[in-house]
């Protein structure tokens, strides 16, 4: 009977030694791929104004624009959160020396504060695709609205601004218009300087891969 005993332990821990090694088999851990995330790489600016009745378009840009708080974010969107600009107005360009001399003179320098035109935006509403963003210029601040949409990896956002309704720049515009009195005179003999301006940026975007993500 002893023996019978001694037998049946020695099966039993046979099996369990068995169970213990084949449950012994190392797990691979899973790889995870690194998280993607996105920062601004470009971002350009363009404004269009308009002269005589026929509303014959000028368009321009600044060549000096200083842009603060790029930031990487999770999507296009959250990177221009409190983005923040600052556009030096003596360094309009609309590839003629002579406008640029003369919108900077007769418009800007007739404005408060007329050298530099501030920005930042205040607020991205991704569900109606709009970027809230306050501008100040002529000594005022205004919260504007710009409509977005994204192509791939580019944000279009536009608006337009009313010079005279929204800073105030009546006198300025006056100025400007006198100046330009002749040049903005159409074939009606009718000269016309519309206070009324179109702002556009195109923002480009690109994907990095985040190596520090858990």
């Amino acid at each position: 009977m002893r023996n019978l005993f001694l037998i049946f332990g020695i099966i039993f821990l046979f099996s369990c030694t068995q169970e213990k090694r084949q449950n012994s088999t190392p797990v691979q851990a899973t790889k995870q791929k690194p998280e993607i995330i996105y920062q601004i790489n470009k971002i350009q600016m363009k404004w269009t104004a308009y002269k005589t009745t026929a509303r014959i378009p000028v368009s321009g840009t600044f060549k000096q624009i200083e842009w603060k708080n790029l930031q990487q974010a999770s999507s296009p969107v959250e990177c221009v959160k409190n983005l923040y600009f600052k556009i030096n107005t003596s360094s309009i360009f609309t590839d003629n020396p002579e406008r640029d001399k003369t919108l900077y003179e007769y418009l800007f320098g007739q404005m408060l504060e007329g050298n530099f035109i501030e920005g930042r935006v205040a607020e991205v509403d991704k569900k109606n695709h709009r970027i809230r963003t306050v501008i100040r210029m002529n000594g005022l601040e205004k919260s504007l609205e710009f409509p977005y949409q994204m192509n791939d990896s580019v944000m279009h956002a536009s608006v337009n601004i009313d010079l005279e309704k929204d800073f105030m720049a009546g006198e300025a515009l006056y100025f400007l218009h006198t100046a330009c009195k002749d040049k903005h005179t159409g074939e009606d003999g009718i000269s016309k300087t519309w206070p009324d301006v179109k702002l556009e940026t195109e923002i480009h975007f690109s994907q990095i891969e985040n190596q520090h993500a858990k």
